[in-house]
């Protein structure tokens, strides 16, 4: 069998530093690496697939206070009416909002709180004693709302994953509600 480099130079037995030439047959579809380790050196080598680092600790890359985009029905409707009317509001229900998660599959707000070291586990209950009093234009319909006001943590770290180890962004936001708003609102929401 001959043997040529990838200029076409040949190769003489000389150059081969391992193996036998005659070790690769037209018949071998594999191990043709001729790769032998000499007696001591096999349990030296590593033979466990390379791991990639751990992802790095959370931080925290922006935190402020955002008022949600949802509004809880707190009052019965009242109205249409043919005139004006003034009429005073009553919370007749209660909402409670927890703390919530997004953007990272896995990751629990416990464990984020322990690497970042700021709370973010957190409740608001709207007060059933809510009351407001307010003029319902002629012809429209209008109850009290509650609107949850939260702190919203922006998180960041960066992990590694692949045959090459790269590394990419993982993200995740903490909504932990601080506050709500009574308000007046159309019934339609």
């Amino acid at each position: 069998m001959d043997l040529f480099l990838s200029d076409g130079q040949p190769i003489n037995k000389s150059m081969i530093v391992h193996g036998l030439d005659n070790q690769a047959t037209a018949t071998d579809s594999q191990e043709n690496y001729f790769y032998e380790p000499v007696a001591g050196e096999a349990a030296a080598i590593d033979w466990a697939p390379l791991s990639c680092p751990p992802p790095n600790r959370w931080k925290v890359t922006s935190s402020r206070e955002v008022r949600g985009t949802t509004f809880y029905p707190l009052s019965q409707p009242y109205g249409p009416a043919q005139t004006d009317m003034t009429v005073t509001f009553t919370a007749d229900r209660t909402v409670t909002k927890s703390a919530e998660i997004s953007g990272t599959v896995g990751v629990t707000i416990g464990f984020l709180e322990a690497q970042i070291g700021v709370k973010l586990e957190g409740s608001v209950t709207t007060s059933r004693s809510a009351s407001l009093t307010f003029t319902v234009p002629k012809g429209k319909k209008y109850r009290l709302l509650a609107q949850i006001i939260y702190r919203q943590t922006e998180c960041s770290r960066t992990a590694y994953a692949g045959p090459n180890c790269r590394a990419y962004e993982q993200t995740a936001t903490v909504m932990t509600p601080v506050s709500y708003a009574v308000l007046v609102g159309d019934s339609a929401v």
